[in-house]
């Protein structure tokens, strides 16, 4: 009984996050370690850090500005998603405002920034084929003798 209860405060203490910390004014940090490991996404760990980052930020009447995030997803047998995000909280704008605007457009040019330094798909392509020559001071007589039946052709070479 003892075992099983320890075995899962150890699970959810793996899939707990840090909670926000202060890292300077208004400005705060939360990451967060998947507890399946290898099984979990990057993108769903900052979807659950969004939450609470945003829950963070409402309880003291104000909105979540995403400063900057990061991720890495999950491996298999090697390591767990995690994710981190730097964030503010910061007074609410209202819609049309310079305020308002001026934070739409930091907002777009992290997103940019994001989709920059995120791994392009790696594309698989053949090799073109190698060709081996002899060399020149080798020479070899091959001949090669084709005989069709059908639809069926027969090389024979010596």
């Amino acid at each position: 009984m003892r075992k099983s209860i320890i075995a899962i405060a150890v699970l959810l203490a793996a899939c707990a996050s840090s909670g926000p910390i202060s890292i300077g004014q208004s400005t705060y940090v939360i990451s967060k370690t998947s507890a399946g490991c290898g099984m979990a996404s990057a993108a769903s760990v900052k979807t659950d850090l969004y939450r609470e980052a945003g829950a963070f930020c409402q309880k003291s009447a104000k909105e979540l500005e995403v400063i900057s995030t990061s991720g890495k997803d999950g491996i298999v047998m090697v390591r767990c998603a995690s994710a981190e995000i730097q964030f503010s909280c910061v007074a609410q704008a209202e819609e049309g405002s310079p305020e308002y605007a001026d934070r739409k457009r930091r907002q777009e040019e992290r997103i940019a920034r994001e989709n920059v330094n995120q791994p392009s798909e790696t594309l698989l392509v053949s090799p073109p084929p190698i060709v081996v020559q002899p060399p020149a001071s080798v020479q070899r007589n091959v001949n090669c003798t084709s005989i069709r039946t059908g639809n069926t052709v027969n090389t024979n070479c010596n």
